[in-house]
């Protein structure tokens, strides 16, 4: 009892009738513990056996890292899931505009096609109106001679006629 020493004690009433008790027989005779084995009680509780095993550090610091790569787990996972969304819609419109590039080919080879039709159907058409035309004048030509009255004719032009009806 060294805080006590060099005090007067007020209960001395109280400890003469307790001091027979073996309860306070046994207090004088265990020496007081030691400093050093205080220490080695307290290493003993920092073993990790197998009741903190499983148990998560309380640590603030830990939780908040814990947290935070969570998060960023969570984040990763978002933008891997937006990269793939745009390369598909990428590889969608990319598909699409090929598409229209092949209809607007194919359609404008459809008008060269029909272009090329309509050319030909014109020059057909002025050939056989040249070559109606040509006829036409051989016609009127034939007719003028046929029609001419051969008796006013002389004889040198009389015989050209006739060779014009002839051919």
């Amino acid at each position: 009892m060294e805080a006590s020493e060099g005090k007067f004690f007020k209960l001395e009433h109280c400890w003469e009738l307790l001091q027979k008790c073996e309860k306070w027989k046994l207090i004088n005779e265990e020496p007081p513990p030691k400093r050093g084995s205080l220490t080695n009680m307290d290493e003993d509780e920092d073993d990790d056996g197998p009741r903190n095993l499983h148990k998560p550090d309380d640590d603030k610091k830990t939780k908040e890292k814990m947290k935070r790569e969570q998060e960023a787990s969570s984040l990763r996972e978002k933008i891997d899931a937006m990269v793939q969304s745009s390369e598909l819609m990428l590889l969608k419109s990319l598909e699409i505009k090929k598409e229209l590039a092949e209809k607007k080919a194919k359609e404008k080879w459809q008008l060269l096609k029909e272009e090329g039709l309509r050319k030909g159907a014109i020059e057909e058409r002025r050939a056989r109106a040249a070559e109606n035309k040509a006829m036409s004048k051989l016609l009127a030509e034939e007719n003028k001679i046929m029609s001419m009255n051969h008796n006013d004719m002389d004889d040198p032009k009389h015989g050209m006629a006739w060779k014009g009806e002839k051919s």
